[in-house]
C-alpha cells in the first residue's frame, strides 16, 4: 500500500494534520526529493534523539502500523478463488508472499531535522495483500515513461497529439458477458478508440464497478466526498459481507491513457451507430490529465484492475504500440535525496527496528552513507521519424556520446 512514509515534527501542531508530499515545506527554489507516493504527516509529540543517538522519539501517521508497515495481514475475504461463473479476479486478494512484506526496510533520516522516511520491503506482488500497490506502482511508472516520451518524440518531429487524455470506453451493454475473450474486445476497443479520434494509448480493462447501494454505504468512511479509496475500501472489507463480488456489479470497461488532439465522433453519435459509449475524464475542470499525474491515475486503475498472472494489465495500441517503435537506450541517473525542510543529504538506515510505541531502535542498525534515489527511463525510436527522444526531450548525438538538448 505504502512503500514510504515520512514525518517531521511541527512544535505550533498539536494534531494530526496529514499533507500531500508536495505540500512539504522545502527552501525557495529547491525542489523537495520526497517520495510522490509518500504519505506525510506532521508528529503532533515530542520528537528526539538520545544523546547516544540510539533511538528516536516519532509518532506515525495513523494510517500507519508500525509493527507491520501497513494496515494488511492478508485477504479480508473467506473466498477469493476464480469459478466459471465470475473467472475474473481484482489484485490483492491472494495471500501475503513474504514475512517481510510490508515491514520497514531503510529509513532515511535527516542528520540535521527532524525528518525521517520509513522504506518498506514489497514483493510486487499483484497478489498479495500488502505489496500490490507497489506491482501497480511499478507498471504505471512503465506506462506514464511510455505514454509521455512516444509524446516527446511526436511532437519533437511536428506531430500534434494535444495533451494526455483519460477516456473511458464501455461497450454495448448486454453484448460483453463473463467469460468472453478479453482480447477480442480489446480489439475491438481499440478500433473504436481510433475511430472516434484517439490516435494511441495505454488500455486498462475494469470487469466491474461499485453497486450504487455500496457506495452509499462507503461513502460514510471517506471524507469530503472522495470516491477515490472505495476499492481501498472494498479490499479492507469495512462491511464485512463474505465476498469482495458482493461489492460490485458486472460492468465492464476500458479505461484508456492516451493522446486524443481532436475528437472525430461525439459520444451520442458514436451510440447511435455502434452501441458504444465514451467518457473524457475531467480534471481540475479540464479535459487533460494534469502534468505529472499519469502515474497516479495508472497506479490506481491497476489496483482493481482484471487481474492475470500472465499478463501485464495494461496493453498499448495506435501511435503508442510496440510496432510502431523501439526503446534504443535505457537511462538513469543518480540523484542524493534531499531534506524537505533543510536541502541537507538525508542518511540511509537499514536494520532499524519500529518498536510498538513508534519508537525508532537504532542499537543494531547498520549506515549506509548518503541515501540516493536513482531515476530511470527510455529513449524511444519511432519508425519513419527522425528525432528520437524521452519523458525529458530531444536525444542527440555529441562526439559520439548521445545527450540530450532541451
Amino acid at each position: 500500500m505504502i512503500d514510504s512514509l515520512a514525518v517531521f515534527k511541527n512544535p505550533s501542531q498539536h494534531f494530526y494534520h496529514p499533507v500531500a508530499p508536495d505540500e512539504v515545506p522545502c527552501a525557495q527554489g529547491t525542489q523537495s526529493v520526497v517520495p510522490e507516493d509518500a504519505v506525510v504527516g506532521r508528529v503532533p509529540v515530542p520528537y528526539w534523539k538520545n544523546d547516544d543517538q540510539t533511538t528516536e522519539q516519532v509518532s506515525l501517521y495513523p494510517a500507519f502500523n508500525s509493527s507491520t508497515g501497513n494496515r494488511y495481514s492478508g485477504s479480508a475475504f473467506k473466498n477469493c478463488d476464480i469459478d466459471l461463473d465470475h473467472p475474473y479476479l481484482i489484485p490483492g486478494l491472494g495471500h501475503v508472499v513474504s514475512d517481510k512484506c510490508g515491514t520497514v526496510r531503510h529509513i532515511c533520516a535527516c542528520p540535521e531535522d527532524d525528518f525521517v522516511t520509513l522504506h518498506f520491503y514489497r514483493c510486487h506482488n499483484y497478489t498479495c495483500p500488502k505489496c500490490y500497490h507497489s506491482a501497480a506502482n511499478q507498471a504505471a511508472e512503465r506506462v506514464e515513461d511510455r505514454v509521455l516520451g512516444l509524446g516527446s518524440v511526436f511532437r519533437l518531429n511536428g506531430i500534434k497529439t494535444g495533451y494526455p487524455k483519460h477516456i473511458i470506453i464501455s461497450p454495448p451493454y448486454g453484448e460483453f458477458h463473463e467469460g468472453d475473450d478479453i482480447s477480442f474486445w480489446r480489439k475491438k476497443i481499440y478500433k473504436i478508440a481510433l475511430s472516434f479520434g484517439v490516435m494511441g494509448g495505454s488500455v486498462v480493462f475494469h470487469p466491474y464497478r461499485i453497486k450504487n447501494e455500496i457506495k452509499d454505504e462507503l461513502s460514510l468512511f471517506v471524507g469530503n466526498g472522495d470516491s477515490g479509496g472505495y476499492w481501498e475500501l472494498i479490499h479492507e472489507n469495512v462491511l464485512g459481507l463474505e465476498s469482495w463480488r458482493d461489492y460490485v456489479i458486472w460492468s465492464p470497461h476500458f479505461h484508456v491513457v492516451g493522446f486524443m488532439p481532436k475528437i472525430q465522433i461525439k459520444s451520442n453519435k458514436l451510440y447511435e451507430e455502434s452501441g458504444f459509449v465514451y467518457k473524457v475524464v475531467k480534471y481540475d475542470n479540464k479535459f487533460k490529465i494534469p502534468n505529472g499525474k499519469i502515474k497516479v491515475i495508472v497506479n490506481y486503475l491497476l489496483t482493481h484492475h482484471a487481474y492475470d498472472e500472465n499478463k501485464t494489465g495494461y496493453t498499448y495500441f495506435g501511435i503508442l504500440s510496440y510496432n510502431k517503435s523501439s526503446i534504443i537506450a535505457k537511462e538513469k541517473e543518480i540523484e542524493s535525496i534531499k531534506c524537505p525542510l533543510c536541502q541537507s543529504n538525508m542518511q540511509k538506515w537499514m536494520d532499524v527496528e519500529i518498536l510498538d510505541d513508534g519508537t525508532i531502535d537504532y542499537t543494531y542498525a547498520i549506515f549506509c552513507g548518503n541515501a540516493e534515489y536513482v531515476r530511470k527511463w527510455s529513449v524511444y525510436r519511432v519508425k519513419g521519424l527522425p528525432i528520437e527522444g524521452s519523458i525529458f526531450g530531444k536525444y542527440v548525438e555529441k562526439e559520439s556520446d548521445k545527450s540530450y538538448d532541451s
